[in-house]
């Protein structure tokens, strides 16, 4: 178990990876735009406007109260996790990947069922480990999701 937890960890990095190996330069821009947005998003945008507060609907916007082990690599023991959650960076990312691969291989004729699975599969499993792991809400994952997504396609459609 302990395998796929670092598996699912190190997701972004990995798939950074992969595009650097594919040598995919549009994907590899889209990655880390998603990277650097995700920074702006949670640090000088969402963080100074909602602050600590909980609000309807959005929820809180700091992590989960006991969250540890949320960054790319496992935490040193007693090392308590203390960035920021709104949005998750590893939702964001994930989608951002999934979706400009289903997007750039559909319309290039290479997409086949398989592939296509594994995407959708990927996008989803890491967006919930982020839950299961107690790193982020429904509503941060959510909403990084949604931002991945919507990077995925204005990507895919900006480098066409």
């Amino acid at each position: 178990m302990e395998l796929i937890v670092s598996i699912f960890r190190m997701y972004p990095l990995l798939i950074l990876f992969y595009a650097l190996l594919i040598k995919n330069i549009n994907l590899i821009t889209v990655l880390l735009i998603s990277i650097a947005l995700n920074f702006l998003l949670k640090y000088l945008i969402i963080k100074p406007i909602f602050k600590d507060k909980v609000y309807p609907i959005i929820g809180c916007c700091n992590r989960p109260s006991n969250a540890k082990n949320c960054g790319y690599l496992k935490d040193p023991p007693g090392y308590k996790t203390n960035t920021y959650g709104m949005p998750s960076g590893h939702a964001q990312i994930a989608l951002a990947f999934s979706v400009y691969l289903l997007l750039s291989e559909h319309y290039s004729k290479n997409l086949t069922y398989g592939k296509a699975l594994f995407y959708i599969l990927s996008a989803i499993s890491v967006s919930y480990s982020r839950l299961y792991l107690n790193c982020h809400t429904i509503q941060q994952v959510l909403i990084g999701g949604m931002f991945g997504a919507i990077l995925g396609i204005f990507g895919f459609y900006y480098t066409r």
